[in-house]
């Protein structure tokens, strides 16, 4: 064979490097390749043990999901090599987006060249508005793909993956409306499915079905081996013309121009034999019969106490542990838009098997596969809770003794009603006496899961087999149980019945005594406890005694627990080890979510990967310098849209603090980013100093006049701790420049002594800041966040990928990040503080500048001739350049809206907004934030559109920012520098509940459950139901969460809303 591996791949462009290398059970780390989300082939290094071979070597994945060992030439004769595709047509393309946009079809934008919507809410017409004809034209010229939501265009889809299935509906009478982009390449680009001549069919959807009484239908056989998905349920979407996709070469999605549809036709309704049984149904389509019968909304009871304990225990079940019942279920190492864990059902098509949901929508198991839900015996339904998916994996009925049976795996003991039996010391030796009666009479059977056996086809899946269990066994298990009842009963502090607290068995109690019943004001959130509120119990962990020597007869005084913070520092360092050990996998998450968003965080993703560094850590360097080349009169628009005036505007200066452990990787991402973006002619460097030295940077007088020396200044600080001085030091004005300059790059200072008058008007100047910190020594910046300091810094993680997981560009020249600038129009290779020449710019920044007069002609950065004796100082600058303005996206508008509300609010409100400010709960710069980073990288990707993906990406760098920031606290927390923190000094946002140090256990769990019940709303946007809230709490805080969430919602904090959803109001909805 002549043919290269290179020349392999560059003929089947269908073939993309998997570049998350996301691990697969049963397979090496080695290279892969994909089509689509199915891996195809693997690239073996020499020594390999997946192939023992000491050579390079290849191997192939069939549809059992089994490595083969096969050649390149093999690999070569089997993928096709697909013809290139036909240009798209413009015309053709402009007629399809406006009659969809006729028939009103909810039209979104997807990434190019996939099917994958991208972001949270992308099916919520509320959070992803409906495209325009000029976006949609606008996405689509750019390379994007379309899709329609289902839901809000009341359409219905019927998706024929192939020939035969087009064949059997049009038998039946029906025409395609267009073509998938795999029906329209004549070859198959996977070999291994074919789905050439696959089309789609669309319906209008009765208005006597309810749409939210929809659901799909995977996977039907119709006519003679045809396959058919029925697409009604309304969160669904499907893709339309002109998408192209990767997976297919570059084809795309193609009206089909005979139907009548394209030509002025109206949507013809949905067939009665879908949703009716009855309805007459055509011959080759009865696999689809009475497939959409809508389905009766479920009626449910009143929740009582009984009955939510019951819920809150099984959504307490554990994926994991969910998971290890049945070895079908493999983890790949993938996750859903939201974040939650996807797993993969062994044997079914697609990677994308089931979501196990923990988050804003609740926690449930959502099954997107077809072959699972057929395995499991779960009909048409889609979504279960954690116990009914363990019953499943059993194969046990999900109702009855068999989930009273499963439930008991887990730790959860279910009443003849399903009612929840709090375990006791008494109902620990009842368990044993059950143990005693069976072992006397020989033993008993029970169900137990096996993982199978792999045989070299890939079959031998796991079941559930009876095994006897004999007396002796049960004996062992209720001598088990026997001690651990004792052991509960001795370490149980002994209390007296009180009205705070509440007996449940025999030596077993739930609460304080009274006189430590009373919980103090929480500070910072301006209202107390009414006095004649409930006196009914008060949780708090029980204090055990960990000494080994217990007795019977001891005791744990509480007050001693108190005095030595026994509780609240054990949950307070584990909370903070934990915060600290996710947020490495949290971040490079969002790093993966970040480089598909758009295509200059894909290029700064390539970048950090050949530099072997954290992206979320180089963005943060880099946004900076990708800004120091824009003239401060480029803006962004006022928050009430109004253009006449340049002083109104915002600009964009860049603040950021890239944290990270001594010698673990800030410098390496300095250089990096240096390297990415050199400097223009121009811009100051400086290091740490003073901000009268900084501004002196720019600006200076002489002889009675002012001048400009430059209009860039990049600072670089390599040293926190040299910044932490500048901070405190007596008599410093850094915070006020920082607040001042920030926004609008005013500030600077105006003296007699012209050697340090240093003035510097709005929209002057450009600044960026860049600090080096290690996360133990941001406690003084965190301590300024009420004088606005802290608010103004991003903060990112930085740091080395070890050798084990560089990727392949490691070492490797890539593409420079900054996309070409020529386009923009202030483009000039000369001074940055000169404005641009027209005669020497490029016709497209001519053409972005619009009909201005050229500036004259000048000697750029050294004084000039007047022509009257005298000399000019400095540059030209932009004080009297016109401004330009960047464009913003709907969905930013919106955000800016709801941002002025608050805003309004508390300028209304004295009152509140001292209680917002003393508690921390409010920051207003968090838009502000998104729009400066979102502007970065629309002039990254050279333009100064900010659209959809880039808004969404600067809320994603956000919430690493926030993330990173959690991590710098818990890790002052470990590191004892943190006495300040804890009693409520430092007041980063959603940390108002940690002021009161002095306070009760109780107290202190309930502040402890209300910021962090806070912090998670803030992370999804302000409002979720309670699952995902409380569910990344600590066993602490969970335990305080009901108390902490009524004293939110006494102070106008917390909304509930009739659904049950929390969200945050007033003081804190900003924050979010």
């Amino acid at each position: 064979m002549t043919e290269t591996f290179d020349e392999f791949l560059a003929s089947r462009p269908q073939l993309v490097r998997d570049p998350d290398a996301r691990p697969v059970p049963g397979w090496c780390g080695c290279p892969r390749w994909s089509i689509g989300d199915k891996p195809i082939f693997h690239r073996h290094a020499a020594g390999c043990d997946a192939t023992g071979e000491a050579t390079e070597a290849f191997t192939f994945v069939g549809a059992d999901r089994v490595m083969q060992a096969t050649t390149l030439e093999a690999l070569a004769a089997w993928i096709p090599v697909p013809p290139a595709p036909p240009a798209q047509d413009a015309a053709a393309t402009t007629i399809a987006i406006k009659r969809m946009l006729e028939l009103g079809f909810h039209l979104v934008a997807l990434p190019a060249g996939t099917k994958k919507p991208r972001g949270r809410g992308w099916n919520d017409p509320e959070q992803t508005p409906a495209l325009t004809f000029e976006q949609a034209m606008a996405h689509v010229n750019a390379g994007g793909g379309l899709g329609v939501l289902l839901g809000p265009s009341d359409l219905i889809v019927i998706d024929a993956e192939n020939a035969a299935a087009v064949a059997a509906l049009v038998a039946a009478g029906y025409t395609p409306v267009l073509y998938t982009a795999k029906g329209m390449n004549p070859v198959r680009c996977d070999p291994r499915a074919n789905k050439i001549g696959g089309g789609h069919f669309w319906f209008r959807r009765p208005s006597s079905i309810p749409a939210e009484q929809l659901s799909n239908v995977p996977q039907k056989v119709v006519g003679d081996d045809g396959l058919v998905d029925v697409l009604g349920a309304p969160g669904s979407m499907a893709v339309v013309p002109p998408t192209a996709l990767v997976e297919a070469a570059g084809w795309r999605y193609t009206a089909e121009g005979h139907n009548r549809l394209w030509h002025g036709d109206g949507l013809p309704e949905a067939p009665a034999w879908l949703f009716a049984p009855a309805a007459e149904c055509p011959t080759g389509l009865e696999n689809l019969h009475g497939g959409l019968a809508p389905k009766a909304p479920v009626e449910r009871g009143a929740h009582d106490e009984g009955s939510q304990e019951l819920t809150d225990a099984v959504d307490g079940i554990a994926w994991d542990a969910v998971e290890a019942l049945d070895d079908r279920l493999e983890d790949w190492g993938d996750a859903d838009d939201d974040g939650c864990p996807v797993w993969h059902w062994r044997g079914a098509d697609h990677r994308k098997s089931v979501t196990m949901h923990d988050c804003g929508r609740g926690r449930f198991a959502h099954v997107w596969s077809g072959t699972m839900r057929a395995a499991l015996g779960m009909g048409d339904r889609e979504s279960v809770s954690p116990l009914s998916l363990a019953c499943l994996l059993l194969g046990k009925q999900d109702r009855g003794a068999d989930v009273r049976e499963v439930a008991q795996r887990f730790g959860l003991r279910l009443g003849g009603e399903q009612t929840l039996d709090t375990i006791t010391p008494g109902s620990l030796e009842k368990a044993a006496v059950e143990f005693e009666a069976a072992a006397e009479s020989g033993g008993r059977m029970e169900t137990a899961p096996t993982t199978g056996t792999r045989l070299p086809d890939g079959s031998g899946q796991g079941r559930v087999i009876e095994v006897h269990v004999g007396p002796d066994g049960l004996l062992r298990r209720a001598a088990a149980f026997r001690s651990a009842a004792a052991v509960m009963r001795v370490k149980q502090h002994v209390v007296p019945t009180q009205p705070a607290a509440v007996l449940i068995d025999a030596g077993s109690v739930v609460g304080l005594p009274a006189g430590l019943a009373t919980a103090p004001a929480i500070g910072g959130l301006g209202s107390t406890a009414p006095e004649g509120g409930s006196a009914g119990p008060i949780d708090v962990e029980t204090v055990e005694q960990t000494d080994d020597s217990a007795s019977a007869g001891s005791e744990l005084n509480p007050d001693d627990a108190i005095e030595g913070e026994l509780l609240d520092e054990t949950d307070a360092a584990a909370e903070a080890r934990k915060t600290l050990r996710e947020l490495r996998p949290k971040i490079k998450e969002i790093e993966r979510q970040l480089a598909q968003m758009t295509p200059g965080l894909k290029r700064v993703a390539d970048c950090a990967e050949s530099n072997g560094v954290f992206m979320h850590g180089l963005v943060g360097s880099l946004l900076p310098r990708i800004v120091a080349s824009v003239p401060p009169n480029v803006l962004l628009p006022p928050r009430n849209g109004d253009l006449s005036s340049k002083v109104k505007g915002q600009g964009i200066n860049q603040y950021g603090v890239q944290v990270a452990p001594s010698s673990a990787g800030k410098s390496e991402t300095d250089n990096a980013a240096e390297a990415a973006i050199p400097l223009q002619l121009g811009v100051a460097q400086i290091g740490n100093g003073t901000s009268e030295s900084w501004s002196k940077e720019l600006r200076g007088k002489q002889d009675g006049k002012r001048y400009i020396k430059t209009t860039s200044l990049i600072v670089q600080i390599d040293e926190v701790a040299d910044f932490n001085e500048q901070l405190l030091r007596t008599g410093s004005k850094m915070k006020g420049w920082l607040a001042a300059s920030w926004m609008n790059g005013g500030g600077g200072q105006s003296t007699s002594d012209e050697k340090n008058s240093a003035h510097m008007p709005k929209h002057g100047s450009r600044i960026g800041i860049s600090v080096n910190a290690q996360p133990g020594r941001m406690d003084v910046l965190a301590a300024l966040a009420d004088q606005g300091a802290q608010h103004r810094f991003f903060k990112t993680m930085a740091g080395l990928v070890r050798s084990t997981e560089r990727g392949p560009l490691y070492g490797i020249s890539v593409p420079p990040v900054m996309a070409d600038q020529s386009s923009m129009p202030w483009y000039s290779l000369g001074h940055v503080g000169e404005p641009p020449i027209a005669c020497q710019q490029p016709r497209a920044a001519r053409d972005a500048a619009g009909p201005a007069a050229a500036p004259p002609i000048v000697n750029k950065g050294a004084p000039l001739d007047q022509g009257d004796g005298t000399e000019k100082l400095g540059v030209t600058g932009f004080d009297d350049a016109d401004p330009i303005w960047f464009q913003l996206c709907e969905t930013a508008k919106r955000d800016i809206a709801e941002a002025l509300d608050v805003a309004a609010d508390r300028a209304e409100n004295w009152d509140q907004a001292f209680d917002q400010d003393q508690g921390g709960l409010v920051t207003g710069h968090r838009v502000a934030m998104k729009l400066h980073v979102s502007a970065a990288l629309a002039v990254l990707d050279g333009t100064l559109h900010i659209d959809e993906a880039m808004w969404e990406a600067a809320e994603l760098f956000q919430v690493g920012s926030d993330l990173t920031a959690a991590a710098c606290a818990a890790y002052m927390e470990l590191s004892g520098e943190a006495e300040a923190y804890r009693q409520g000094h430092l007041k980063g946002v959603g940390q108002a509940a940690a002021r009161a140090a002095d306070a009760t256990v109780t107290s202190r769990g309930v502040q402890s459950s209300m910021s962090a019940i806070i912090r998670n709303l803030q992370k999804v946007g302000g409002s979720s139901m309670p699952g995902y809230v409380t569910g990344n709490l600590s066993k602490s805080q969970k335990a305080h969460a009901a108390q902490a969430a009524e004293a939110l919602q006494r102070g106008g904090l917390l909304q509930v809303e009739l659904n049950g959803r929390w969200t945050l109001i007033g003081q804190a909805a900003i924050a979010a």
